[in-house]
């Protein structure tokens, strides 16, 4: 993660643009990229490692507890299985191999990143792109090639946010894997999207929006 933590995060809220990539528990954000100025001008970033035509991930457990370590592998796999002919997906035991990481910090380091988010908070995903420019404000998308090439996805301590331990936290882990791949917040909240801004809490895969998303993208 970037040298920046909450200052960045505070300037991503007075920003005109719309901020995809902090998952809260409440209030809606609408938006489709995930780099939105406020007079609607769009910056696209797309992963940029790629095998045999598809978004290829790598997935490292950065030492995940319960409840995310029962479902790495169904949050992990979700995608691939939801865009099989866009999206190449698996796990590995080293972080050395790894291009996306997921970890969920103790609650004393999660306070720390993130301050006074930290109640609300629930899930983080920060792109880094294959020139080396962290993605955490629009200046630092204009300034970079807009090509991911490793993302690190924190998940809130604080799980007693989640309506239920079971889809609502799947629902979060895939959601953030969605900002891994540039997704944003559908434009509007009647769509069937995992990549709403209010997690869903009775399912956890990605839907028809989604997968249209991604196969108009990759």
């Amino acid at each position: 993660m970037g040298p920046h933590r909450i200052g960045w995060i505070k300037k991503l809220i007075s920003y005109p643009l719309l901020v995809c990539f902090l998952f809260f528990s409440t209030a809606n954000v609408s938006g489709h990229e995930m780099w939105t100025e406020g007079h609607g001008t769009t910056y696209p970033v797309r992963w940029s490692v790629m095998s045999n035509g598809k978004v290829n991930w790598k997935i490292y457990n950065l030492g995940l507890g319960t409840p995310y370590s029962s479902y790495f592998n169904t949050a992990s796999y979700a995608w691939k299985n939801a865009c099989p002919n866009e999206i190449s997906a698996s796990t590995t035991s080293y972080y050395s191999s790894a291009n996306i990481v997921i970890l969920s910090p103790s609650k004393d380091q999660w306070k720390a990143l993130f301050e006074e988010l930290a109640p609300v908070l629930l899930g983080y995903c920060e792109n880094r792109t294959s020139d080396g420019v962290f993605l955490n404000t629009l200046e630092d998308v204009k300034r970079s090639n807009k090509k991911i090439s490793f993302a690190k996805i924190y998940l809130t301590p604080n799980t007693n946010l989640f309506s239920n331990q079971t889809n609502h936290v799947k629902s979060v882990m895939v959601h953030e894997l969605g900002h891994a791949l540039g997704l944003g917040h559908p434009g509007s909240t009647s769509i069937e999207s995992i990549m709403q801004q209010n997690a869903p809490t009775g399912w956890y895969t990605p839907k028809q929006h989604d997968k249209q998303d991604v196969a108009s993208w990759y």
